[in-house]
């Protein structure tokens, strides 16, 4: 369970620090991205564990996130919502 949250953080981090690129941020926005998605997958452990055990892919557990919304625990929420 351990290994399948630290694949989830990292592939998580790479796609929310891909999305920063992409708007143009440069390196902050890296940064920037990456302490986002720290902080989404802190908050939102126990859900995506939940929720979305078999998505493979950043883009399908944010996808699988956000289509659990009302499902999942005010901080994840909370989390999602702000960025």
């Amino acid at each position: 369970m351990k290994k399948l949250f630290f694949v989830l953080v990292l592939m998580g981090s790479a796609a929310f620090a891909q999305e920063g690129m992409m708007k143009g941020l440069g390196g902050k926005g890296l940064e920037a991205a990456k302490a986002k998605a720290s902080e989404v997958m802190a908050a939102c452990k126990e859900d995506s564990v939940k929720f979305c055990p078999e998505m493979k892919g950043a883009e399908k557990l944010k996808a699988c996130l956000k289509d659990n919304y009302t499902k999942l625990t005010p901080g994840c929420q909370q989390a999602i919502s702000k960025h």
